[in-house]
């Protein structure tokens, strides 16, 4: 083989393992450092790394329109990633990556001792593009190297993907946790207040977030602060549809709350025609439930019945479905079956999954009389 042809042999090999790294690759690529003092504990870069990938796919549990990214370490890479270290290419990945894909993000950590005691510091840098690389120290003064390694998972989140923690804060705070909803509003208000992202997934993160707020200020009495967010995350473009129908649903179900019942069917219908591409079993319940409430409050009794079995039957663990289906057998004598619908609620209320993104994840509304009152 002469000179000519094995330089194109290996420019070839080299392209394909590059290309392969960046287009196929996880979204995040994590590299931890850790002091000898942190390794004699048992936390090893592998371990250490392996922590932080866990605390940022704890994120991941509530349901969301957004993928938490998925993480990939130095000490544990993917085939082609592997194949690029050691050919020191890895920064040329990342190179491509920003070039080719909106959600590829590099987070580099170090861990080091404080010299004050026990304590221990981290310096982390997340290259989250299109915008300009982030970076922080943060401090453990206990020197419990997971907690702060857990910190710094979820700050690097924070800064990838702060809907997706905003999201499953409101969710613990259903859950009892009573400081996770002042935790959810202020990562709310931080990730609107970073550099815009043209991409469908940023404006698509915008508008979840304005979203979110809006639930919020109605669950602290401020209808006007809702109607805002609510007007700032429709006036975002390019994002996916599926967000500006849940902001409509949302709408329908305050339209509810407010005695319109023909203004909560025309939001409702615009909105569920936005959300008509996301399946999944748990989500398309929740709608039908909602649609039983604007039938109900359009006087279709029979219909929002008929809604809310047909939402039990997509999901059974489906908290509300059985508990506006026992207001509703109890509010015509049949007390037995409202009972037993009751029953399953409680027993429902563990395991149901929470979609933090629909209003009527965490209030109640009265069909009939309006207003509203809180789930937690």
């Amino acid at each position: 083989m002469d000179i000519t042809t094995l330089f194109t042999v290996a420019s070839l090999f080299l392209g394909l393992v590059v290309s392969n790294a960046a287009l196929f690759g996880d979204s995040l690529f994590a590299t931890l450092s850790v002091p000898k003092s942190v390794e004699t504990t048992g936390v090893s870069q592998a371990v250490a790394e392996k922590m932080f990938a866990v605390s940022v796919a704890s994120f991941s549990r509530v349901p969301s329109l957004l993928a938490t990214p998925a993480v990939q370490t130095g000490s544990a890479p993917s085939l082609p990633m592997a194949l690029a270290k050691p050919l020191n290419l890895q920064d040329v990945v990342y190179s491509v990556q920003a070039m080719v894909r909106d959600d590829a993000v590099n987070v580099a950590g170090a861990i080091v001792e404080d010299g004050k005691g026990p304590g221990l510091l981290m310096y982390m840098v997340v290259n989250n593009p299109p915008d300009t690389p982030t970076t922080m120290v943060l401090s453990q003064p206990d020197g419990n190297a997971r907690t702060l390694i857990e910190t710094a998972a979820r700050r690097a989140t924070e800064i990838v993907a702060p809907f997706r923690v905003a999201n499953t804060d409101f969710a613990d705070a259903q859950g009892g946790d009573t400081a996770a909803l002042a935790r959810s509003k202020a990562t709310a208000l931080a990730g609107l207040a970073q550099p815009w992202d043209p991409s469908v997934a940023g404006a698509t993160e915008i508008v979840l977030l304005r979203n979110l707020l809006a639930i919020m200020a109605v669950m602290e009495g401020d209808k006007a602060e809702a109607v805002k967010q609510f007007a700032l995350g429709t006036m975002v473009p390019g994002g996916e549809p599926a967000g500006y129908g849940l902001m409509e649903l949302n709408q329908a179900f305050f339209a509810i709350a407010d005695r319109q019942p023909k203004e909560a069917e025309r939001l409702f219908q615009e909105g569920s025609e936005k959300v008509h591409s996301v399946q999944s079993r748990g989500f398309r319940g929740r709608v039908m439930v909602l649609k039983g409430l604007v039938q109900w409050s359009n006087g279709n009794v029979a219909e929002a019945e008929r809604l809310f079995r047909g939402a039990i039957e997509r999901a059974y663990d489906d908290q509300e479905a059985h508990l506006y289906l026992a207001t509703l057998l109890a509010a015509r004598g049949d007390t037995e079956e409202a009972a037993m619908h009751r029953q399953v609620a409680d027993i429902a209320r563990g395991i149901d999954k929470r979609f933090p993104s629909l209003a009527h994840t965490f209030l109640r509304v009265d069909p009939v009389k309006g207003g509203l009152t809180r789930s937690f």
